[in-house]
């Protein structure tokens, strides 16, 4: 698959002294001075938040925006958001948004001064998951709903000063994918409104310094929301989920057809949702039952079509 990367320019504000910030207001900053700093973000594989041009090329859409902080020292060593004392430690804590043609950051980024200093970065989408100080970036809880159910994006790298200023950020998924797949038997005809429904763990506590998270153990009923409306027999449907496993995944599919109402329920024995990867359900809805055509888990960018995934696992 190719990839968009997508290279902007942020800038920063020149220093007289190596412990100045980036509040400081000693001298305004000008472009293309020795602080400037070069961030290129590499985008993938297959965000879903992203609009796909061509050829599975992902770009970000103009009014998109990432948060951007950073830190010196030892990676570890992460500001703590509860001690206020620690606030001024945060090097760069900028939100940088795009319009279509450019990313501007604000406030400015630049590099620290001296000769060997360790740059840490970490970026997220979207910006508002968490802000820092306020936020404790390494507890962040977040809740999925039907209204609320972003793709979450993080970025991470730790460097020296490079002789180019470059910084290359490669945005990863820190939840799950769930692709679903219907095939009607020609016993139903005329199919519409179609809807599915899924009992799963919504909650998780989120940690953007080490880029994972830990399951919650908020439940409720979410929908898989259309992604192909039915072409003859066959219906696509797809949802971010929370990584969790589950012990009996219970779908309930609502659709009309024959000129009649149908609620149909199906429970797969255990189905596995892991951070940065697709699983692709592939069912048949009989006259009478609904059967298992396939499972399978595989990297979010792998195939172009919901009922790709090669089984590697079987249900009743």
């Amino acid at each position: 698959m190719r990839k968009k990367f997508i290279t902007f320019i942020l800038v920063g504000m020149v220093c007289l002294f190596q412990s100045c910030h980036q509040h400081d207001d000693i001298f305004p900053h000008e472009p293309g001075t020795e602080d400037e700093i070069v961030l290129t973000a590499k985008i993938g594989p297959a965000p879903t938040r992203m609009s796909q041009v061509a050829d599975n090329t992902y770009v970000f859409d103009a009014g998109d925006s990432i948060r951007v902080v950073g830190w010196t020292g030892a990676y570890a060593a992460v500001p703590d958001a509860s001690n206020p004392s620690e606030y001024a430690k945060w090097w760069i804590n900028s939100v940088v948004i795009y319009n279509g043609r450019k990313w501007t950051a604000t406030p400015y980024m630049r590099w620290q001064n001296g000769e060997g200093i360790e740059h840490h970065f970490v970026s997220w989408y979207p910006a508002g998951i968490a802000i820092a100080p306020r936020d404790d970036l390494k507890s962040i809880y977040h809740l999925s709903t039907d209204t609320y159910n972003p793709d979450i994006l993080v970025a991470s790298t730790s460097l020296t000063r490079p002789s180019d200023n470059k910084v290359n950020l490669h945005f990863s998924h820190l939840l799950s994918r769930f692709d679903l797949h219907l095939r009607f038997v020609d016993y139903y005809q005329d199919i519409t409104n179609i809807s599915v429904t899924s009992e799963l763990t919504v909650d998780a506590t989120i940690n953007l310094i080490a880029g994972n998270l830990t399951q919650g153990s908020v439940s409720a009923t979410v929908s898989v929301d259309e992604v192909a409306p039915t072409e003859g027999n066959t219906w696509s449907g797809s949802r971010i989920v929370v990584p969790q496993n589950t012990d009996g995944c219970s779908l309930t599919i609502k659709f009309v057809a024959n000129g009649k109402d149908y609620s149909m329920h199906y429970t797969h024995p255990s189905l596995h949702f892991e951070q940065g990867k697709r699983t692709t359900l592939r069912l048949l809805v009989s006259k009478d039952d609904i059967l298992l055509q396939g499972v399978g888990v595989s990297a979010w960018s792998e195939g172009s079509s919901l009922g790709d995934a090669d089984a590697e696992e079987s249900g009743k």
